[in-house]
């Protein structure tokens, strides 16, 4: 008889993420938030098993919403701190490369 002991993550089991897979993910988002499928707790659960459907039809996957969800928390932690870096004074953005951009003296102020 089998055991039923928890299955231990193996590295195959890691999400790759690209910038094409990230980009993807915010539009399909973005989509469900347009049709509604968004509510004061979050994307419905619906919504997320559309988005995973549609990720993984793209990039012929097979991500779970789990992971897409962790992703997503990743790419909002990185959005409020771009959008806080972006409001201070002397910070600013370089549209080509997708970055925030400073003076060395900025940065030191701002890291002090």
């Amino acid at each position: 008889k089998m055991s039923m002991l928890p299955r231990i993550p193996q590295d195959s089991d890691r999400a790759d993420w690209t910038t094409a897979r990230s980009q993807f993910l915010v539009e399909q988002l973005i989509e469900q938030l347009i049709y509604g499928n968004k509510n004061d707790s979050g994307f419905t659960k619906e919504a997320w098993k559309m988005v995973c459907a549609s990720f993984n039809r793209k990039f012929n996957l097979n991500y779970t919403t789990t992971q897409l969800k962790s992703h997503f928390k990743i790419l909002r932690k990185q959005y409020e701190l771009v959008k806080l870096l972006r409001s201070q004074s002397g910070f600013g953005w370089d549209d080509v490369y997708k970055v925030v951009t400073a003076e060395e003296d900025v940065w030191d102020r701002y890291i002090a």
